[in-house]
């Protein structure tokens, strides 16, 4: 049986989501949701669905997020999956 594409299970995606998690640090240096979604102007849910599926998320939010959580510029370029779909 054919299977669909489906873009919440597209592995291509997990590199970028990882990267930004781990922007978001641990321990004292941890980045709460709170403040990212002040500087994003949206919930902490939707930081949290963005963190988790980025390709959902408009890309001028994930560049505000990258931005936010200073994510250097080439890591943030290597980690994103170009499609022409």
């Amino acid at each position: 049986m054919a299977r669909l594409y489906h873009p919440l299970r597209n592995p291509s995606h997990k590199k970028l989501s990882r990267l930004l998690y781990g922007y978001r640090g641990d321990g004292k240096r941890k980045r709460s949701m709170d403040a990212l979604a002040n500087a994003l102007d949206v919930s902490t849910e939707t930081v949290r669905k963005y963190l988790n599926h980025p390709q959902l998320a408009p890309l001028e939010k994930i560049i505000k997020l990258a931005d936010a959580l200073d994510v250097p510029l080439e890591e943030f370029r290597n980690s994103i999956h170009y499609s022409n779909k």
